[in-house]
């Protein structure tokens, strides 16, 4: 069979399968008696196995496809931030079909059976979240999050319009605050899109040659992990940690690219956008102190790093006079119960004696926190570079932008793990931050490994890349969690 003809036939199995998961999550389901043969289906979960991996494999094989064709078109954004946003939704959904959490202790989150075999987790922050951006004033006297009130108000404003659609209002999931929760959806999904679109941009760049299915397991790795499984139907900001680590990415490369330093004005507007960003989540330090080491390490100039930095404050300064006028207080919940930076402080009053002992065994609860997340991505990043020396091929980088983005990489991983490290609250979730910049590595890797391959047996790799990440799909899909 033809590639495709395969792929359009792939297509038409994913697209009978999901309108009858469709049919069938609408409907009590069917019975079946033909003599003594009973088949009974109520719930569409295999159907939405089944139309999940036959688009997968679609991808791939269309990708497959065009590694035929010489060198790239030009990409079609439209069309890739739609099927991106396809494929993120339907693993996403097939995530909520994940086994039921664990009674031993408390997880901050609820477990709600919403039928037929699918269950939706909830976060314990969640209701103050949809609270807060029903009515952002509230932040006043509920000041856990007043230290990220874009966080909230940015899903006031898209909540407003969801108003207007009446079955939404009267039955929506966590009724009366329906449209508050689709609305923090609605900037999950957005997110993860920009996340994908800008990661693929960064490969784009390194080299023009064709996709393979290097990408689109790049793809599936950021569209499905354990920081969407557990947060992308939730209203939260745990999404933007696979967002900022992307942007960081490809801001230190476009950087570096451009070979002058920011002028003013250019700062002024990147510390505008960051000061922004930290008004919805903190960890969009991390782009803008990567943004700062660039112009002083790299170009030798302060003054832009400065402009940058001190305007990209202005924002929250504002912020925090406004709330002080109205209050006479200010709250920040992440040094307050969490004592992120200031912990540094702390240890400091503790005295030369007891505090290296404290300060070890914070460097320890980070590392322990953050091997189990990055274990599996170095071990194949490892992986990656010792089949690159048994296979040995021409890189399709060309050298100087392969010193380029290598230095972006090790920049952005460095940077953000020592951001990580001195925040002294360490959560496996956050580590995501550092996944983007060795999964960039594997995926450039994997590129040159795949080009090494002589075409007639190139379909091995592809077959065997488009296994990998449906493996890794069940097995995510199939364990409970991460909780912690």
């Amino acid at each position: 069979m033809q590639r495709s003809t395969l792929r359009r036939r792939l297509i038409q199995v994913a697209a009978v399968s999901s309108l009858a998961a469709i049919a069938l999550a609408l409907t009590p389901g069917f019975e079946l008696h033909a003599g003594p043969l009973r088949v009974s289906v109520h719930s569409p979960r295999h159907l939405l196995m089944l139309a999940v991996v036959s688009a997968i494999a679609a991808w791939a094989v269309s990708l497959a496809q065009g590694d035929d064709e010489g060198p790239p078109g030009p990409r079609r954004w439209g069309r890739f931030a739609a099927l991106s946003g396809l494929m993120v939704v339907g693993l996403n959904v097939l995530m909520l079909a994940q086994p039921s959490m664990p009674t031993d202790k408390f997880y901050c989150m609820e477990d709600r059976p919403i039928g037929k075999g699918f269950r939706h987790v909830l976060n314990c922050d969640s209701g103050e979240f949809m609270a807060l951006a029903s009515a952002p004033a509230s932040v006043v006297s509920r000041r856990v999050r007043q230290s990220r009130p874009l966080s909230f108000v940015l899903a006031y404003v898209i909540s407003r319009p969801l108003y207007l659609i009446p079955r939404l209002v009267k039955a929506g999931p966590y009724y009366p605050l329906a449209p508050e929760f689709v609305a923090y959806l609605i900037i999950n999904i957005a997110l993860l899109i920009l996340t994908l679109v800008i990661f693929t941009r960064l490969l784009d760049w390194s080299a023009r040659v064709r996709d393979g299915t290097e990408l689109l397991f790049a793809l599936v790795v950021l569209g499905v992990n354990d920081i969407t499984k557990l947060f992308f139907w939730t209203p939260h900001v745990q999404v933007y940690n696979l967002f900022i680590g992307c942007l960081t990415l490809y801001l230190i490369v476009r950087l570096i690219e451009r070979g002058e330093p920011l002028r003013s004005r250019q700062a002024v507007g990147l510390g505008l956008a960051f000061g922004v960003g930290l008004l919805i989540y903190g960890s969009f330090l991390i782009p803008l102190l990567c943004v700062a080491l660039v112009q002083v390490v790299i170009y030798r100039r302060l003054w832009p790093a400065l402009v940058a930095g001190a305007v990209s404050l202005l924002p929250y300064v504002c912020w925090v006079t406004l709330i002080f006028a109205l209050t006479g207080t200010f709250y920040n919940h992440e040094i307050e119960v969490y004592r992120q930076f200031v912990w540094i402080a702390d240890c400091a009053k503790l005295g030369v004696v007891a505090c290296p002992p404290k300060a070890i065994d914070n460097a320890w609860a980070f590392f322990n926190t953050g091997a189990p997340v990055m274990v599996v991505p170095l071990l194949l990043l490892c992986g990656c570079r010792i089949a690159g020396y048994i296979w040995p091929g021409n890189t399709p980088v060309p050298p100087e932008r392969l010193r380029l983005i290598g230095l972006a990489i090790a920049f952005a991983f460095s940077v953000t793990a020592v951001f990580l490290l001195l925040m002294g609250y360490y959560v496996p979730r956050l580590i995501w931050l550092l996944v983007p910049s060795v999964l960039l590595a594997v995926t450039l890797e994997l590129r040159a490994l795949r080009l090494a391959i002589a075409l007639p047996r190139r379909w091995m790799f592809d077959a065997g890349l488009l296994a990998a990440s449906l493996v890794y799909v069940f097995v995510l899909l199939e364990r409970q969690g991460p909780y912690n």
